[in-house]
């Protein structure tokens, strides 16, 4: 992985920049997301997991918006479900990831940063009644492979920090997901909290990496130079 952005520390152990996670499993960037920067003492250190993230995204709620939202009546439609899950993920986005472009269309909502075909999507599967969270890579195939590649060599703490349910694979039309899905057989203010959680844990967790990656042009003319 490059350089940690500016502001983002692990919270223990030394960060290497440019050869990939730290030695003790600690994902270089996401305390940005979801922690102060305090490191703790060495013998406290370990490797951030899901209930960290959560944990942080809703404290860093708690400081900034107070009380959560009103919820709204049971027995939503889908459409319902999938604005409150937008409306309650946005407060808990990182601060460096706080103003995404949304995109709402019916059963399903895009939030990107700057590229709209590299967003993190929250939809709804009426057929399966499952909830579909997570990033989705819809850029042209060598653009998908190439993060699909870079991605895969940060599974590890990916999955220690979004926990083992979260899935990286190709799928239709040469594109690329990292998700999971939740069950939906009730539409309610349980689920958009859940839901918003997860998909700003998401967020957290592989924006900076995103931000990291190397990009395309950098290993053209790497190749370009050796001939």
């Amino acid at each position: 992985m490059g350089g940690v952005r500016r502001g983002l520390r692990p919270l223990c152990g030394p960060s290497r920049a440019g050869v990939g996670p730290p030695a003790n499993g600690v994902l270089v960037g996401l305390t940005a997301a979801v922690a102060t920067g305090v490191r703790p003492p060495p013998d406290r250190c370990r490797q951030l997991d899901q209930r960290d993230v959560e944990m942080s995204l809703r404290a860093q709620r708690r400081r900034r918006f107070g009380a959560a939202h009103t919820p709204l009546p049971a027995g939503w439609a889908p459409s319902q479900l999938i604005r409150a899950i937008v409306e309650r993920a946005l407060p808990l986005l990182p601060a460096p990831w706080a103003a995404p472009q949304v995109r709402l269309r019916g059963w399903l909502a895009q939030l990107s940063f700057g590229e709209p075909r590299r967003h993190y999507e929250v939809w709804y599967h009426g057929r399966s009644q499952r909830l579909e969270v997570g990033l989705h890579l819809e850029a042209d195939a060598a653009t998908n492979q190439r993060l699909l590649a870079y991605l895969d060599g940060h599974l590890l703490p990916i999955k220690a920090a979004l926990g083992a349910q979260a899935e990286l694979e190709p799928w239709d039309r040469g594109w690329v997901r990292l998700y999971e899905t939740l069950p939906a057989e009730r539409l309610d203010e349980t689920l958009a909290e859940r839901a918003a959680t997860r998909l700003a844990a998401y967020v957290a967790v592989l924006q900076p990496l995103l931000d990291d990656a190397p990009p395309a042009t950098a290993s053209r003319t790497g190749a370009a130079r050796s001939r």
